[in-house]
């Protein structure tokens, strides 16, 4: 059975929390786009989802919501039931441990989570943004403004995603002819230099799932991905962390659905923007808050956060 928390100031925080969120709902008109955030049961994510959530809310992104949980038995079992019903939620299982190779790799929950929540979700809308739980939205991703169609997906660009143009894709991909277009990566490349957020037509992303998570297991055994990526500090025998990204990029381009990678979209918290403003902000470097008062942030500092217990914060 699932943990309950007692009336108290957990649950008071929570309802606040909702109450806060659902003053910012956006209209139904033109809900075409469910956003999802792929999690895990964790205190770590659950500050994250939340702040996500709300930034959905009020960036006013058309569409629905939902949050993918990817939950073993013993740790959904500690889940309150108020940590559940602060935002739409699916559960999952979790694949933090690969049962077909047993590698242990959190990232292989990603595709899972998509797969799972496709095959048991009625989903009524034409697209699909598929989007990291660490980013923020600022202002609406929107398809006929992004050109995104069937066969034709929008990402923010990755340029350390080597991988895409190197041996890798040749071992991966052979079948793939090299792009002649400069849309998400260089002239040559076989899959596009692309990661964090994915909008794309909604039966597109329902193909790329399941090949999603089969070539991030095939990167991840690749005995030369260590030195093919891009990824830096490898040394032979490592295995990427980045080999999830290869696995939708890969994905992608074997059903030949390829991306508008926008170098405006997402943008790191500190780094200079230029028009227009990025609609994303992704929390995924240290970042300087502000040099007089020495306050950093990093997202990794906080495993232990509880967003619903009352201080002192055990961060951790």
């Amino acid at each position: 059975m699932r943990a309950s928390w007692p009336p108290g100031s957990k649950s008071t925080a929570s309802a606040l929390l909702a109450g806060l969120v659902l003053l910012l709902v956006p209209s139904a008109a033109a809900a075409q786009v469910h956003t999802v955030i792929p999690t895990e049961c964790s205190p770590y994510m659950l500050f994250q989802s939340y702040g996500f959530y709300f930034s959905h809310r009020r960036a006013k992104q058309p569409g629905p919501f939902t949050r993918i949980m990817c939950c073993a038995q013993a740790a959904l079992d500690k889940l309150s039931a108020e940590e559940l019903a602060l935002m739409p939620t699916h559960l999952a299982p979790s694949y933090s441990v690969n049962p077909t190779n047993g590698d242990g790799y959190l990232p292989y929950n990603k595709p899972v989570a998509i797969m799972d929540w496709m095959a048991r979700t009625d989903i009524q809308e034409e697209f699909v943004l598929v989007i990291d739980v660490d980013m923020i939205i600022r202002s609406p991703l929107l398809p006929q403004e992004l050109g995104v169609r069937p066969g034709f997906a929008t990402s923010a660009y990755f340029s350390y995603l080597e991988g895409t143009h190197n041996e890798l894709a040749e071992r991966h991909l052979p079948g793939v002819e090299p792009r002649q277009d400069t849309l998400a990566g260089p002239v040559g490349r076989r899959a596009d230099m692309v990661g964090g957020l994915y909008l794309a037509h909604t039966e597109d992303m329902r193909r790329i799932a399941p090949l999603w998570l089969k070539y991030t297991e095939d990167v991840r055994m690749d005995p030369r991905a260590w030195e093919l990526t891009g990824e830096q500090g490898l040394k032979q025998g490592d295995k990427p962390w980045i080999s999830e990204m290869f696995g939708y990029s890969f994905a992608a381009a074997r059903l030949d659905i390829w991306h508008n990678s926008s170098y405006e979209i997402m943008l790191y918290p500190g780094y200079t923007p230029t028009e227009p403003l990025p609609k994303v902000i992704h929390y995924g470097l240290t970042w300087n808050v502000s040099t007089a008062m020495n306050y950093t942030f990093n997202k990794h500092w906080n495993f232990k956060f509880d967003m619903l217990a009352c201080p002192p914060w055990e961060m951790g």
